[in-house]
């Protein structure tokens, strides 16, 4: 059954790549960078066969295997589960690349483009609060990703490296390392929605889903994603248990992603939209929900405050000089007409549903034709996985419909990819025996050879 979700599912985006790429080759079309040949994905033909691809090819087995012998980590406590799904994940995010050929493959993306990454601008932190005050005036010099993103990505990965002994190679196993703390922050939002049963789950999808594994070991959207996951999760735990204490570690972790950046506007729509609903939905907690809401705005608006009064980065005038850069880049291919505002829209939506796996894109879509049955997947004090489906599902249309993305969103949405693996997992939690997790299983194998195929036999920039 499954697999015949997940065959239906995959025909589906199939049927939308032929409309896109007839509207691009017959329409005359430009979506972003990508071309008719694989769009909505950003990738090229890249067919190839190298002695690496045992190395993911026996992860994956072993993974796997670990997996169905814990029962999805059912047997194991929750520190065991998190440790053994964080060894998981850098193990196989760290072997997948290497389908393209050795170690190198890790730091290729630093040192062959130089003039567009970030790495190619972490000589100049020489002292964080100068990089920080002139920034805004040498945005020219910098590599192209830096015009458009603002200082924090520079000096995150300038620390990474230095902490890892410096270069490319302690850029790119710094940039995976602290991406795995995705992990538990995964884990930790699934088990405050739905307990152990679904935390597990979850995670278990996380660490096997295709653009988490193919994008965290090479692309500063790894870390990005690290900080966003954890502003989702701190928000969500001061709508359900700590109001003021995790709204200000909210607020906080909001101003440190909008210094890394602007997808950061995204999950305060999550944010805003779950902190309405459980406004409306629960009117014997208002007075903590208002709570949350505003100790979480207080802390978004002083940290930046305090940043700027202590070094002179105006982030006002960054989002203006990176609005101008970004439409200066991206000319003639963004949404400059209705009609190609709605095409982007759902090749945003396509290019990251196939991203996170066809498996799981089927359980979500699953789950949201099914939501009645999840009404009693409760959080620990009231509310339940409808509040957390709904705000991420309206997310999702939001930020595809946004005059933001053109595309390349299957690199760039990784922090969105809890919003559809935790309801996707939901259907797992309700559906299979705990002694016998065959449908998990099935679907780890089927994420896994997604990532693996897609390796094999397509290439992409990072």
């Amino acid at each position: 059954m499954l697999i015949t979700w997940s065959l239906c599912t995959g025909a589906g985006f199939f049927l939308i790549h032929l409309a896109l790429a007839g509207l691009m080759r017959q329409g005359g079309f430009s979506l972003g960078a990508v071309t008719p040949d694989l769009t909505p994905l950003y990738a090229y033909w890249n067919p190839h066969l190298k002695p690496g691809l045992l190395a993911p090819l026996a992860c994956a087995f072993l993974y796997t295997r670990w997996v169905r012998r814990t029962a999805v980590c059912q047997k194991l406590s929750d520190l065991r589960a998190i440790l053994g799904f964080m060894a998981w994940f850098l193990t196989l995010a760290l072997t997948l690349p290497l389908i393209d050929g050795g170690p190198s493959v890790w730091i290729a993306p630093y040192v062959s483009r130089p003039e567009l990454e970030y790495f190619g601008a972490i000589d100049q932190v020489q002292s964080i609060q100068t990089f920080l005050g002139t920034y805004v005036n040498r945005l020219d010099s910098l590599p192209m990703h830096a015009r458009v993103h603002p200082p924090g990505a520079i000096i995150l990965l300038s620390v990474l490296a230095s902490l890892l002994g410096g270069g490319p190679w302690g850029a790119a196993l710094g940039t995976i390392g602290f991406s795995t703390l995705a992990v538990p922050l995964v884990f930790g939002l699934g088990r405050s929605i739905g307990g152990p049963a679904l935390a597990r789950q979850s995670t278990a999808l996380f660490v096997a889903t295709p653009c988490v594994l193919l994008f965290t070991a090479t692309c500063m959207d790894g870390p990005f994603m690290v900080v966003l996951i954890a502003t989702l999760w701190a928000f969500w735990l001061a709508l359900t248990e700590k109001p003021i204490a995790m709204g200000l570690l909210a607020g906080s972790l909001a101003a440190t992603g909008a210094l890394l950046t602007y997808s950061v506007a995204i999950v305060l729509i999550f944010c805003a939209i779950a902190w309405f609903w459980r406004l409306l939905s629960q009117p014997d907690r208002r007075v903590d929900t208002l709570a949350a809401g505003a100790s979480a705005l207080m802390a978004f608006l002083i940290v930046p405050t305090i940043l700027w009064a202590t070094t002179g980065f105006n982030p006002v005038e960054m989002l203006q000089k990176a609005i101008g850069q970004d439409h200066k880049i991206m000319s003639g291919t963004r949404h400059e007409s209705l009609l190609r505002h709605g095409i982007l829209a759902v090749g945003n939506l396509s290019a990251f549903a196939i991203s996170v796996g066809l498996p799981t894109a089927a359980f979500y879509l699953g789950t949201l034709s099914q939501t009645s049955r999840f009404a009693g997947v409760n959080l620990k004090q009231g509310g339940s996985l409808t509040t957390f489906l709904f705000s991420g599902a309206a997310t999702l249309l939001i930020a595809a419909a946004l005059p933001v993305y053109t595309m390349e969103v299957e690199r760039i949405w990784l922090f969105l990819v809890p919003l559809v693996v935790i309801p996707a997992a939901a259907l797992l939690v309700e559906n299979q025996d705990e002694s016998s997790p065959s449908l998990s299983i099935w679907a780890v194998r089927l994420l896994l050879g997604q990532a693996i195929l897609t390796e094999v036999l397509l290439g992409t920039y990072w």
